[in-house]
């Protein structure tokens, strides 16, 4: 959502001038390269045959995490925060608990949720149930000056990831790629409107400099020019571009409105250098919003997710009639007990700065 009123896109939260805030670091890594995802009415996660993609639900909408050492009052406090934001889900059935024994953490650990907190700016979160390695794990900092420039927010964003969400801003078909493009690096073929690929800057991002270098030094011809356009070739390269770029190598079911409400899309300036522009705008003055909570249809997302029946096949959840009847259904009842509603001035421009 936009608006010429900050308090509903807190763009003065995010000086124009400055980009030496907010960074998060999702590990799609987590995720098989040949995985199919599904789009279901505007936020994207992973299809839910279970294991098929190194990801699995929660079993009956249950949350095991621990912590990986004793928590601060405050480290406690920023978790259970972000599990707040999420408020609706456990309306409906979803539980966050905390394991409390180290030893059955341990010995559960494949189900369980690793917390762990550091001081290095890392903000990284498995999807889902991870299946793959030691298990599921959040990664936290609880510098303000991160992600959303807000802790809580910077909280549930991981949450998101933990219950199966992927960013918003990755799903190509909103992309716009024109031929122009193409010249650049860019794969056409996306039909999309929503983020124009011209408006991307990876120069703009911290680690921009030391990977430019890295690609010189050892990249092909076709790395050079791709490294900011495509997203295996940024992961490549272990490019901060990777969080930002259309995900490839994986089907993704089609949907025609993008959810620039989502608590899984990124706002401007995450991952800039400092004093440097915009890494994505969605027009020549339109800035990203920041939200800082779950939309409805982040949340109508994961209540579908959840309650869709295991799939022997991977594939993609039908559109029909019925689903949308549904999902309107959803979407009225969260908006009932406190969800976001929508307002006349719901798709007005963002005040710059």
């Amino acid at each position: 959502m936009f608006c010429f009123l900050p308090v509903l896109v807190f763009l003065l939260t995010i000086p124009a001038e400055a980009g030496n805030r907010f960074w998060e670091h999702s590990l799609v890594e987590t995720i098989h390269k040949n995985a199919t995802l599904q789009l279901a009415k505007r936020a994207m996660s992973f299809d839910p045959m279970e294991g098929s993609n190194g990801a699995l639900r929660w079993p009956n909408k249950k949350v095991k995490y621990c912590f990986d050492e004793a928590p601060t009052a405050a480290q406690r406090g920023m978790v259970k925060a972000g599990t707040q934001k999420w408020a609706v889900l456990k309306a409906n059935g979803f539980t966050f608990d905390e394991t409390l024994d180290s030893s059955v953490c341990k010995k559960n650990r494949k189900s369980t949720l690793l917390v762990k907190f550091n001081n290095e700016g890392k903000l990284a979160t498995t999807i889902g149930m991870s299946a793959e390695g030691d298990g599921p794990v959040m990664h936290l900092d609880m510098n303000k000056d991160l992600g959303f420039g807000d802790i809580d927010a910077n909280a549930a964003h991981e949450w998101g990831h933990a219950l199966g969400l992927l960013h918003e801003h990755q799903n190509g078909n909103f992309w716009k790629v024109t031929f122009a493009d193409t010249q650049n690096g860019w794969i056409a073929g996306s039909r999309g409107q929503t983020f124009p690929a011209k408006y991307f800057n990876c120069q703009s991002l911290k680690d921009y400099e030391k990977v430019k270098a890295k690609v010189d030094a050892e990249g092909s011809d076709q790395d050079q020019l791709q490294f900011c356009a495509r997203f295996p070739v940024a992961r490549k390269f272990d490019f901060s571009a990777s969080e930002w770029l259309p995900i490839e190598g994986m089907r993704l079911a089609r949907d025609s409105q993008v959810d620039l409400g989502s608590i899984m899309l990124y706002s401007s300036y995450m991952g800039a250098k400092e004093g440097a522009d915009p890494v994505m705008k969605l027009g020549e003055d339109k800035l990203l919003p920041v939200n800082k909570a779950p939309s409805t249809q982040d949340i109508a997302r994961l209540l579908t997710f959840y309650g869709a029946e295991k799939k022997k096949n991977p594939g993609l959840l039908p559109e029909s009639k019925e689903g949308s009847r549904a999902l309107k259904k959803i979407r009225s009842f969260i908006a009932l007990i406190g969800g976001d509603k929508p307002k006349d001035n719901d798709n007005c421009p963002p005040k710059n700065g």
